[in-house]
């Protein structure tokens, strides 16, 4: 099944609708499809998106809208025969779209949560990440990498500057990939990307424990900074 303008709403509105959501704001609906088309967990349903066909006109002219408010609140309305049509007519598609909009809920809810402190990234865990540490007599800087995946890492040329040691790291076969930057050994921020088969709430309780500097659930083989920590494996 391809999706227009028309079907696509129709999807997006009626899991909303199915999850009792009746109001939205607009930007949240582009956040979704930014995460939609910035995350590989979802190609196979953005491969069926008519993208370069939806419009402005296509949310405000959708017949499941009922009214917008200060030009940004989409108030919506779905029949309960017709959101059940929709939701069951390609159920792979519809858990893919619920999953996307459950991350964008959750993008929002880790920056709260951690008053700004932990950033829930739209990528894949998967990929490569720069660490570095930076060791003085008076400051100790570093970012360390937690996933579930498998680590391997690849050590840069020495750099000038004898303080500082960067390396860089490959994550593979990961749900969910931490960066955490330390100062003076104490966690100050980080960044967290996940798959939805990790749970978004479980990865951010980890993201949050280890705000609170607790690793347990994570070794690492790293005899010197910059670490990087997989997930213990019972």
């Amino acid at each position: 099944m391809k999706y227009g303008p028309k079907e696509f709403f129709d999807l997006l509105f009626a899991i909303l609708q199915e999850n009792e959501v009746t109001s939205v704001n607009i930007n949240d609906v582009v956040e979704t499809i930014k995460i939609l088309y910035e995350s590989e967990e979802f190609e196979d349903f953005t491969d069926k998106i008519e993208m370069d066909r939806i419009q402005a006109n296509d949310i405000i002219n959708h017949p499941f809208v009922e009214s917008i408010d200060d030009e940004i609140i989409i108030n919506i309305k779905v029949k309960d025969k017709q959101k059940d049509e929709i939701l069951r007519r390609n159920i792979t598609d519809t858990a893919m779209l619920a999953n996307a909009i459950n991350k964008k809920a959750f993008v929002t809810y880790v920056k709260v949560l951690s008053n700004g402190k932990i950033a829930f990234e739209y990528d894949d865990p998967d990929g490569s990440y720069r660490i570095a540490s930076y060791d003085t007599p008076f400051e100790k800087k570093d970012t360390r990498i937690y996933t579930d995946g498998t680590i391997t890492k690849i050590e840069l040329p020495t750099s000038s500057d004898v303080l500082q040691k960067e390396v860089d790291v490959n994550v593979t076969n990961s749900t969910y990939t931490i960066m955490v930057s330390y100062e003076n050994e104490l966690p100050v921020s980080a960044e967290m990307r996940a798959t939805s088969d990790a749970g978004f709430n479980i990865v951010c309780h980890d993201a949050l424990q280890l705000m609170e500097n607790h690793s347990e659930p994570y070794i690492t083989e790293d005899e010197e900074k910059p670490y990087s920590y997989e997930l213990i494996r019972h």
